[in-house]
């Protein structure tokens, strides 16, 4: 992301982007499917919960691929 346009926030795990949630406003979230400390469906849930209208958009993404695509 370009310097000064966004404000980036880095949680490593579940319970930690909880913590976040809880402090700071967000218009973009990016979920890995495998965050560890909690599942993927719970963070979207807390999303849901402790965010106000307009909720950020949620962009699920996972770290592993089909056999063809690894492939080339």
């Amino acid at each position: 992301l370009p310097d000064g346009e966004y404000e980036v926030r880095e949680a490593e795990t579940g319970t930690e982007a909880l913590a976040r949630l809880e402090r700071h406003r967000f218009e973009l979230i990016v979920l890995d499917a495998t965050v560890p400390g909690t599942t993927a469906p719970d963070l979207i849930d807390a999303v849901r919960r402790h965010c106000p209208d307009p909720r950020p958009m949620i962009l699920l993404v996972s770290g592993s691929m089909p056999a063809p695509a690894r492939s080339g």
